[in-house]
C-alpha cells in the first residue's frame, strides 16, 4: 500500500531531482521545478513547454526521456495534451533502460494525449489497449484519468456496453487500493454498474446495481458510525446508487415480466429482476456497523426523538406528459426539512434520473405542498419534526399492458 501512495505522490509534484548535464538546460529544469511547486497553471503550462522541446531537443543526455515524460505528463494534467503530444511521441523513440519512465507508461501517456487531443477509432483503440498493458500494475494518476477519460467517451456515446468493460476493468485495478483513491474507485464502481444495467436488463446487471448500491451504503456507515462526517461526493453517489436501485424495480414492473407473454419474453432474454430474498443476501455480505442502519441524522444526546406520524404527499405527483424518462422510468430522490407544524421548510434534490428533467421540477414543485401529521397519540412536547429530515423517493413510470 504505501508504495502505491509514493507513487501516487511522486506523480502529483512530478518534479525533477537535482540534473547536472549540460545539454539539458538548468534554467529549464529550474523553472520547470519553480512552476511546479507554485501551482500556477499558465507558469507549469509555460515551463513544461520548455523543459519538453529542450528535452526533445537533446535526446542523447541521459534525463532527456524522463525530462520530456514528466513536461508531458504536466501538460496533460493541465489540460494541455495536445501541446504535450510532440513529447509524448518522442519519448517512445527513446532506449527503453527499464526505469521510469518504462515502455508501457510512456505508451499509455502518448495514447492518452492523442486521445485528448483527437477522440476516433484509431485514438479509442489505442488508448484501451495502452490501459491494458498497465493493469498488471500499480495505479497512478496517468492511468485514473485515462480510464475516466475513456468510459465517460463511452458513456457520453451511449455504447453501454464498451463503458461497462472498461469502467469495470478500472474499478477492479482499483480495488487493491480503494481507501487510496477513494473517489476514483467509486466513479469506476458507478460508471460500470449503469453501463452494465442500461446495456442488459439482466439479472446479472440488476445484481451489480445491488452490490454497487450495498458497498456504498456499507462505506457510508463506517464513515458515520466511527463519527466523521461522510464526504459530500460519497453522499452523492450513494443517493444515486439508491436511485438506480428504485429503477431498475420500477423498470421490470414497468416491463410486466409476470404475465404470460411478457414472461416468456423475459425469459428468452433473461430480463428477470433479483429476488427480495437474493437481494437480501447480497446485503448480508456488507454487513452495516450499527444495527439501526444508515443514518446521516442520529439523535444526540438531550435531543428530542423524532416525532412519529404520516407524509402526506397530496397533491400526488403525476407524470409529465411531456417529458421522456429512461424507457419510461424515471427517479426522483429529494431530502424534506418540516417545520414544527408540518409544513416544508426546504427541500434538498439529492439524485435524479434523468438529471436536470422535468421530473426534477414536477417532483420539487409537488412536494413544496406536502405535510407532514403527527400521530393521534403522540405528545408534541416530547419529539421533534424540525430536527430530522425525510427522505423520499418518487419514481416515475409507464406501465406496459
Amino acid at each position: 500500500m504505501s508504495r502505491v501512495r509514493f507513487a501516487l505522490a511522486a506523480l502529483a509534484v512530478g518534479a525533477l531531482g537535482p540534473v547536472a548535464h549540460a545539454q539539458l538546460s538548468n534554467d529549464a529544469l529550474g523553472a520547470f521545478n519553480t512552476a511546479v511547486q507554485s501551482g500556477d497553471i499558465d507558469a507549469i503550462i509555460s515551463a513544461s513547454t520548455a523543459l519538453m522541446d529542450n528535452a526533445i531537443a537533446n535526446p542523447s543526455d541521459p534525463n532527456a526521456t524522463v525530462a520530456a515524460y514528466e513536461a508531458a505528463l504536466k501538460l496533460c494534467e493541465r489540460q494541455a495534451c495536445e501541446t504535450a503530444l510532440r513529447g509524448a511521441e518522442f519519448v517512445l523513440t527513446q532506449p527503453d533502460t527499464g526505469d521510469h519512465p518504462v515502455m508501457t507508461d510512456r505508451a499509455l501517456l502518448e495514447s492518452f494525449a492523442a486521445f485528448s487531443t483527437s477522440v476516433n477509432r484509431s485514438s479509442r483503440s489505442g488508448l484501451d489497449e495502452a490501459l491494458q498493458n498497465v493493469r498488471d500494475r500499480d495505479p497512478n494518476h496517468l492511468s485514473i484519468r485515462a480510464s475516466v477519460a475513456l468510459y465517460t467517451e463511452h458513456l457520453t456515446n451511449g455504447s453501454w456496453r464498451d463503458a461497462w468493460r472498461v469502467a469495470t476493468a478500472s474499478a477492479e485495478h482499483l480495488y487493491p487500493v480503494r481507501n487510496v483513491v477513494s473517489e476514483a474507485y467509486f466513479d469506476a464502481r458507478q460508471q460500470s454498474a449503469i453501463a452494465y444495467f442500461y446495456s442488459e436488463q439482466t439479472r446479472e446487471s440488476h445484481e451489480a446495481l445491488a452490490r454497487w448500491n450495498a458497498e456504498t451504503r456499507q462505506t457510508v456507515a463506517r464513515i458515520l458510525d466511527a463519527g466523521y462526517t461522510s464526504p459530500e461526493w460519497l453522499e452523492k453517489v450513494y443517493w444515486q446508487s439508491e436511485a438506480y436501485m428504485t429503477l431498475a424495480e420500477r423498470w421490470f414492473y414497468s416491463n410486466d415480466i409476470d404475465n404470460s407473454f411478457a414472461d416468456s419474453e423475459a425469459s428468452r432474454r433473461q430480463q428477470q429482476p433479483l429476488t427480495e430474498g437474493q437481494l437480501d443476501l447480497i446485503n448480508a455480505e456488507y454487513p452495516l456497523p450499527n444495527s439501526e442502519g444508515l443514518l446521516f441524522h442520529p439523535r444526540t444526546d438531550g435531543e428530542l426523538r423524532r416525532c412519529r406520524g404520516e407524509l402526506i404527499n397530496e397533491p400526488e405527483l403525476r407524470y409529465p406528459t411531456i417529458a421522456r424518462g429512461w424507457d419510461g422510468v424515471a427517479v426522483v430522490v429529494a431530502r424534506l426539512w418540516f417545520d414544527d407544524d408540518g409544513s416544508v421548510s426546504d427541500q434538498e434534490l439529492l439524485a435524479s434520473i434523468p438529471p436536470s428533467s422535468l421530473f426534477e421540477e414536477r417532483s420539487l414543485e409537488t412536494m413544496q405542498d406536502w405535510h407532514f401529521e403527527l400521530a393521534d397519540d403522540e405528545d408534541r412536547s416530547e419529539c421533534s419534526v424540525s430536527a430530522y429530515p425525510f427522505y423520499y423517493q418518487v419514481a416515475f413510470f409507464l406501465r406496459r399492458d
